[in-house]
């Protein structure tokens, strides 16, 4: 700016002066070139005073500059802070133990527990849509349920065969989801000795109440799944007590924020950006914290070798020195294909690698992979993806009925229904395809 004098003015010229900022300057001049009566105050010693103030003005001015950078700079070292304390915790409470085995292959069933409770430790404590069809094979292939074509031919674009029952095995040796999943099906959907497979289509399917039932029978199933998985040693059990340990920590951004307030309020300082970045630290670190959960060193072991038995049933195709096992053998493993999405590519490599076992009495021992290879043109996976398909068109038809139902009340005035549908039973989907 230009200061010009001119006919006893002092005319201030400035450029780029903002709404809200404030122009503050003195002038001074000899007391002798004006007379008293020119000037309307008497005291014409005002200057120490002035500048008395205007240093403590200034003063203030530095101080609030100081906090500022203070503030500022502090924020970054509080992140970096959070930073390294949430490293800590995850080296410590969240990052998984390593495993005595670190072989690619593991060619046998690493454990003997249910699909359901292998999806549990697998699937970090989740159960999936494939869960419920593993565990329906599973039970077909221990024979407390039989797979019965009724005559049937399979040419027909969807067999209609039947899930029997087996009256002679005693159903108390079963782990609670499995004795549910028998209720659900057999019970429920079925007439009580059996179920066939349209009738497991079609339950849920233009009945409001049958698709809700339907989709309650399936949550409750999860949730007893994950029950028998809770009494295994899969996860750590103190991860609960040491997080509340950990939440304290939460206490820095917490008491950084108030004195970004504080100062704020009090100086006057824009601390916006201190403000932000101590709310979004504190949010994303209690967020971390509360998700943090790991394995335990037995279930992190049996999750290696699980993990690597999913990759010899992925490239068992091409061992030429893996000598196959019969078919009996190979409906085991089929259950937890299913559960690990991989049924569809272990049951390509076994048209290739099995022989033909049409007059095979290991085939006659069979429970479910027999049904393919009665009719030619039919593999071994054609009861598995046919019960698989069946269970997936009950859960569309359940979830459209109930959408459709919502729908109408909706547009008929009243509130909607508080059960949106959902799209699966556990969170999980694919994996396996209709013929």
């Amino acid at each position: 700016g230009k200061i010009l004098l001119s006919d006893n003015k002092v005319t201030l010229d400035m450029k780029n002066i903002k709404a809200n900022e404030f122009v503050e300057f003195r002038v001074l001049f000899p007391a002798s070139s004006v007379s008293v009566d020119e000037i309307n105050f008497i005291n014409l010693n005002m200057k120490s005073e002035i500048e008395k103030y205007e240093a403590n003005e200034a003063a203030k001015t530095n101080m609030r500059i100081t906090v500022a950078q203070v503030i500022l700079y502090g924020t970054f070292v509080m992140v970096a802070v959070m930073i390294f304390i949430t490293y800590q915790a995850y080296v410590k409470y969240d990052k998984e133990y390593t495993p005595a085995f670190n072989a690619k292959y593991f060619r046998e069933l690493p454990a003997e527990y249910s699909p359901a409770e292998m999806s549990y430790l697998y699937y970090f404590r989740k159960i999936n849509d494939e869960d419920v069809t593993a565990t329906l094979l599973d039970l077909i292939r221990r024979k407390y349920l039989i797979l019965d074509t009724v005559g049937e031919s399979v040419n027909e674009k969807d067999p209609n065969f039947k899930i029997i029952l087996n009256k002679d095995e005693n159903l108390t040796n079963l782990l609670v989801h499995e004795r549910h999943l028998i209720d659900w099906f057999i019970n429920d959907i079925g007439d009580g000795t059996s179920v066939s497979i349209k009738q497991i289509e079609k339950y849920p399917k233009g009945s409001y109440q049958k698709a809700m039932r339907f989709n309650q029978q399936a949550k409750d199933f999860v949730n007893k799944a994950k029950e028998a998985g809770k009494k295994h040693d899969f996860f750590e059990k103190k991860i609960s007590s040491q997080k509340s340990k950990l939440y304290t920590a939460g206490l820095i951004p917490v008491i950084y924020l108030f004195i970004s307030f504080a100062t704020s309020s009090a100086l006057e300082i824009n601390n916006f950006f201190a403000i932000i970045i101590s709310l979004i630290t504190l949010v994303v670190y209690f967020i971390y914290i509360s998700t943090i959960d790991k394995r335990s060193i037995n279930g992190n072991e049996e999750y290696a070798k699980w993990k690597a038995f999913k990759n010899f049933l992925e490239d068992f195709g091409r061992m030429k020195d893996y000598p196959m096992p019969g078919v009996v053998v190979w409906e085991h493993y089929l259950v937890y294909a299913t559960s690990l999405k991989i049924a569809d590519k272990v049951m390509e490599q076994l048209k290739v690698r099995l022989p033909n076992l049409n007059e095979s009495t290991d085939l006659n021992n069979s429970t479910f992979m027999w049904f393919g290879y009665r009719y030619y043109g039919f593999h071994y996976g054609y009861a598995l993806s046919r019960i698989n398909t069946s269970i997936n068109t009950a859960r569309y038809h359940g979830n459209a009925t109930i959408s459709a139902h919502n729908a109408t009340r909706v547009s008929g005035g009243g509130r909607g229904g508080g059960f949106s549908g959902g799209s699966s039973f556990g969170g999980g989907g694919g994996g396996f395809r209709g013929r």
